[in-house]
């Protein structure tokens, strides 16, 4: 299972030469007390539910027409939407597997540099993020461009709300971790302290955004192990530890020029998804040498832990809906049927 999020060397070149260039070795360890009050969870060890056992269908590179790692989201008809790492095409597939339509292809005069999120609307809307361009691409349900949004801040994660209005994550640009914007890119506010000197030290805050289908979002904290939720306007309404969370890792710089995380760091959050009133998220457990894949369950509304399935096989992400459990291999996605019950 891999536990580097390609995105993270994206974020290292593009922003972080700039900020610390010049400087070797190990920056400094996040001391535990900056980082914004998290609760605890009331739980410490899983309650376990039962493991995906039937599979539906299963789609490999070929299928999918792709050459490399690849981004997986489930719009509300199950429809696949589907980033290829290699060519940066975004490609939407029939819950059955059937190509429907290309996006960013070179060949329609409109070709993404890196795109690093997506999300389709209930309406329809395709909206592709394309950090290193600053550009928010707008798709309407047709497959045509309706509109390029270009920013100040590199959207590397995004979330839309009804009404058009959006939210990225920005990890490193400001002291700030999110940044709302109207639907034509104007800002509106920005949120989401965490921790001190947040403008250096933000990679350490890499991580996932979900949409709650309820005018909100949750974010979710790739390596310090905690969930977040928000309303649109920005108002949290609760951070909790996941069950097996940890501190932030430590960040080393380089004498060529930026900085990393740690090699030695673990991650807690290998992926995110809402669906319902719950929140799934892929992390994984200790078992002698190894690390073994699962998919912890949190309540929407509060944050609390509910319970744990193991993965049915070993994936990069895991995408939950209310019928199916995807789990998206290095160019592969296969679709388990959700145990019945929860």
């Amino acid at each position: 299972m891999s536990t580097r999020p390609f995105l993270v060397v994206v974020l290292t070149i593009i922003t972080v030469g700039a900020i610390l260039g010049g400087l070797s070795g190990r920056l400094r360890d996040i001391d535990p007390q900056t980082v914004a009050a998290i609760d605890l969870q009331p739980v410490t060890e899983r309650v376990w539910r039962a493991q995906p056992d039937r599979l539906v269908w299963r789609l490999d590179a070929e299928d999918l027409r792709v050459k490399g790692s690849i981004l997986l989201e489930v719009d509300e008809a199950g429809c696949l939407l589907v980033v290829d790492f290699d060519d940066m095409i975004v490609r939407k597939f029939s819950p059955q597997g059937q190509l429907l339509q290309r996006f960013g292809d070179p060949d329609s005069g409109i070709a993404f540099a890196s795109v690093t999120d997506i999300e389709e609307t209930d309406s329809g809307e395709l909206w592709v993020a394309d950090n290193s361009s600053r550009r928010v691409f707008v798709f309407d349900s047709a497959g045509e461009l309706q509109r390029m949004i270009e920013l100040a801040a590199w959207p590397y994660r995004i979330v839309v709300f009804p009404g058009g209005s959006f939210v990225i994550m920005h990890p490193m640009e400001s002291d700030s971790l999110f940044g709302r914007f109207n639907r034509d890119g104007q800002p509106a506010e920005s949120f989401g302290r965490w921790i001190a000197d947040q403008q250096t030290l933000g990679l350490a805050l890499d991580g996932w955004l979900a949409s709650d289908r309820h005018g909100g979002f949750v974010y979710g904290a790739l390596y310090g192990g905690f969930l977040a939720a928000y309303e649109g306007n920005g108002r949290q309404r609760f951070a909790v530890r996941t069950i097996d969370g940890r501190s932030l890792p430590s960040l080393e710089s380089r004498e060529s020029g930026g900085i990393m995380i740690d090699p030695e760091a673990q991650t807690s959050i290998l992926s995110l998804s809402v669906s319902g009133d719950e929140i799934h998220v892929l992390g994984a457990v200790q078992q002698g040498l190894r690390r073994l894949g699962t998919i912890d369950t949190y309540d929407l509304s509060s944050g609390r832990y509910k319970f744990s399935r193991r993965v049915p096989e070993g994936c990069r992400r895991v995408v939950v809906t209310e019928t199916l459990i995807y789990t998206v291999g290095e160019r592969s996605i296969a679709a388990w049927q959700r145990p019945s019950g929860a």
